[in-house]
């Protein structure tokens, strides 16, 4: 039967406890980490599967959830180069989703920088969905769904427009082109 010294014979008590406890400190750091790291990949797939999400929001939630920058850059690292993330498919899809809900663009380009997106990363991306004549042509249409109760019809429009997020111009020649077509049709 073997006894601690047998381990460690050429070692005294004191020197085997303390390596035995360093073995263990290094054991609970290793253990830490490798829970850590399953910790965020299954937070991180949790989120994923609800709808898809950009490598800056997903940093975000792992490090307000306490997980350490070091595992978070791991973690996401390596969901970027298995392709479960991806920024430029996160900005064509929420792109899309938010030209369909009548957005302008200076609103969706300022809600990219909430997740983490910088535009001008993805400016041919975006050149794509965000041009001037399409911008015009949304904002008419979006002019058809207006609902208001304003008293001044140019005014209600106005807000209405500014609100989903139009540019300045953009608005000015909807509006144009609105009034226009009210003296027409009176």
């Amino acid at each position: 039967m073997a006894t601690a010294g047998d381990w460690w014979p050429e070692m005294s008590l004191d020197a085997q406890v303390k390596a035995a406890s360093s073995q263990e400190a290094l054991v609970k750091t290793i253990s830490s980490q490798e829970i850590q790291i399953k910790a965020a990949e299954d937070k991180c797939l949790r989120l994923l599967a609800c709808r898809e999400r950009s490598s800056g929001e997903l940093r975000k939630r792992l490090l307000s959830a306490g997980i350490d920058v070091e595992v978070t850059e791991f973690i996401i690292n390596r969901l970027v180069a298995s392709g479960v993330v991806d920024d430029a498919r996160f900005c064509r899809l929420y792109v899309e989703s938010k030209l369909n809900q009548g957005w302008g663009v200076p609103r969706i380009i300022h809600s990219l920088a909430g997740f983490g997106i910088d535009a001008e990363d993805y400016q041919e991306l975006l050149g794509e969905y965000l041009d001037a004549s399409s911008e015009l042509a949304r904002a008419m249409d979006a002019l058809t769904h207006y609902r208001g109760r304003a008293r001044d019809g140019y005014t209600g429009r106005n807000r209405f427009l500014t609100a989903r997020g139009f540019a300045p111009g953009i608005i000015y020649q909807a509006l144009a082109v609105w009034r226009e077509s009210e003296k027409l049709s009176i």
